[in-house]
């Protein structure tokens, strides 16, 4: 009904990140990419936590599709000077050309350079314009840099508003 409200709750950012590297897990072991977490704010988040998992998922759902075996995934959090939450998604994946950067976050939009992965794994090109539109529902901004060959980073940025406290917590990391 173009209807779509929150269920927001405090929810830890750890926690968030732990089940998107649960749900991930095989997909990245068949493939042999090493998932890390580099958690230098652990905050809780105001938040839905269903959706704000669902946009983790989306993002390093992507990352793994378009990261060549051996590769390497990380989150990385931190807070910025306006003590916002910058939330980053790095993969050494085959990467996005830039003029391609504005169809991918477009629905149904996909990229060229990767259409030949992208035929190859089952895809729609909505994850990420919805992970979009779910980030700025909570306020916050998402926004991606790439370069072919080189890789793709994911930035998320949520604002202080919905940033609880840091729960000084450390994410499970593995290395592959």
């Amino acid at each position: 009904a173009g209807k779509f409200e929150l269920q927001e709750d405090r929810v830890p950012l750890d926690a968030i990140i732990e089940a998107t590297f649960r749900f991930v897990r095989d997909r990245a072991d068949t493939k042999l990419i090493a998932l890390q977490c580099k958690l230098h704010a652990a905050p809780y988040l105001w938040c839905d936590r269903r959706v704000f998992t669902q946009v983790m998922l989306n993002i390093v759902g992507n990352a793994i599709k378009f990261t060549p075996e051996r590769g390497r995934i990380t989150i990385e959090s931190s807070l910025d000077a306006e003590d916002n939450l910058v939330l980053t998604v790095t993969d050494t994946g085959v990467g996005i050309a830039q003029e391609d950067i504005p169809i991918v976050m477009k629905p149904f939009g996909q990229a060229r350079a990767s259409s030949h992965i992208a035929t190859a794994e089952a895809g729609t090109g909505l994850g990420l314009p919805l992970s979009k539109s779910f980030i700025e529902k909570h306020g916050g901004t998402m926004s991606i840099t790439s370069e072919p060959g080189i890789g793709t980073r994911v930035i998320i940025i949520i604002p202080a508003t919905r940033v609880i406290a840091d729960n000084e917590a450390d994410c499970v990391s593995a290395s592959l």
